[in-house]
C-alpha cells in the first residue's frame, strides 16, 4: 500500500500513487530530492542514480564547471608531464609523458621554420639533383622543369604547345585525318559545300534555311508524311453554339494543359481551339456529313494549338 502525500488518498503500489499525483496534483513524485554539486540547487534524481554515484548536477555546464575545477592541470589523475627543449628555438616547453620520444619542437611554427631551414634543396629527402634545364622546342627559350618530366617535356609554356600543334598537326598531319573536306552539291539552291567525310553520304542541303525551303515545297499538304486528310472550313449550321457551349464547359481552357486563352496567345501566338476528338471527317459519307453527330459535346474538347498537334500526331 502507498498513500498520496498530498491528499492521502491509498493505492496498491507506489507506482499508481506517483501516476496518481502527475495527473491529479501535477506533482512529480518520481525519484528523490539532492542537491546539484556545483550551483547547490534542488535537483530530483532517480534512487539508483544517488545510489550508485556520489556527485549530482543539475546541467551538463555544472557539470563541466566542476570537473575543470577538479581535474584540470596538476590535479587530473593522469597528469604526467616532462619538460623537453625545442631544437629551433632552444626553448623548454613540456609534454605529456608518452611523448618524450618524440616530440622536438614547441609549436608548429617552430617545427615549420626548421624544417625551412634544414630540408630544404639538396637537405630535402625527396631531393633528386634538382630542376633540369631544357631547351624549347619552339621558341627555343631554356625552362626548368622536375627531373621526372625531363624526359618528356619540349615546350616552356602552353602557348608554345599549343602554336607547335597548330603548324604540324594540322591537315594530313593531324592522327584524326580522313582525307580532308568532301564537296557537295546542295539539292534546293545548287551551290556547292564542304563537309567532313563522316556526313558526306546523310548530308543533302548546305544550310537549314534550304533544309526548311525543300521541305516547305515538297512535303507539305498532302505530300506531308503526316497528311491526315486535311481540315474541313465548314462544321455545320450548329457549329457556332456547340463551341460556345464547350468552351463555357470547359471554363475556356486547355484541357491537356490548362492555360487560358490569353496564355495560350502570349506562349503560342494562338488561340484555344476546339477540337474533334474524332475527326470530322470521320463522319463524311460521300458528300454527306453527319455533323450532329460529329458535334456531340462528347466529341469535343477545347486544346491549345501544341496539344492539339501533340494529339494529332499520336492517332
Amino acid at each position: 500500500m502507498a498513500s498520496c502525500p498530498i491528499c492521502g488518498d491509498a493505492f496498491d503500489t507506489k507506482h499508481g500513487m506517483k501516476i496518481h499525483a502527475s495527473r491529479s496534483h501535477d506533482t512529480s513524485l518520481a525519484g528523490e530530492t539532492t542537491e546539484c554539486d556545483t550551483c547547490r540547487e534542488e535537483i530530483t534524481r532517480q534512487q539508483y542514480e544517488i545510489d550508485e554515484y556520489d556527485n549530482h548536477f543539475c546541467s551538463d555546464e555544472c557539470e563541466t564547471e566542476w570537473r575543470e575545477e577538479r581535474y584540470s592541470g596538476e590535479q587530473n589523475p593522469n597528469y604526467d608531464r616532462v619538460t623537453l627543449t625545442c631544437e629551433h628555438c632552444k626553448e623548454e616547453f613540456d609534454v605529456a609523458q608518452h611523448r618524450e620520444e618524440t616530440a622536438r619542437f614547441c609549436s608548429d611554427g617552430c617545427q615549420a621554420d626548421f624544417q625551412s631551414e634544414n630540408r630544404a634543396g639538396s637537405e630535402a629527402p625527396a631531393w633528386e639533383g634538382g630542376l633540369a634545364t631544357l631547351t624549347c622546342d619552339l621558341c627555343g627559350n631554356e625552362y626548368d622543369v622536375y627531373p621526372a618530366r625531363a624526359d618528356e617535356s619540349r615546350f616552356c609554356s602552353f602557348d608554345c604547345l599549343g602554336s607547335a600543334r597548330e603548324a604540324t598537326m594540322v591537315g594530313e598531319n593531324n592522327p584524326s585525318w580522313s582525307g580532308g573536306a568532301v564537296s557537295l552539291e546542295c539539292e534546293y539552291c545548287g551551290d556547292e559545300y564542304d563537309v567532313t567525310p563522316a556526313k558526306a553520304r546523310s548530308s543533302r542541303f548546305c544550310s537549314p534555311e534550304c533544309l526548311g525551303a525543300h521541305h516547305r515545297k515538297v512535303r507539305s499538304g498532302s505530300d506531308s508524311p503526316t497528311w491526315r486528310g486535311g481540315y474541313e472550313s465548314y462544321y455545320g449550321p450548329n457549329w457556332r453554339e456547340k463551341r460556345r457551349q464547350v468552351l463555357i464547359r470547359d471554363q475556356a481552357r486547355c484541357q491537356d494543359c490548362g492555360k487560358t486563352d490569353q496564355q495560350s496567345l502570349q506562349q503560342h501566338g494562338a488561340s484555344l481551339e476546339i477540337h474533334h476528338q474524332t475527326p470530322f471527317r470521320e463522319f463524311r459519307n460521300d458528300d454527306e456529313v453527319n455533323y450532329q453527330a460529329a458535334n456531340r459535346l462528347e466529341n469535343l474538347i477545347t486544346l491549345g494549338k501544341t496539344c492539339r498537334l501533340s494529339r494529332e500526331s499520336r492517332r
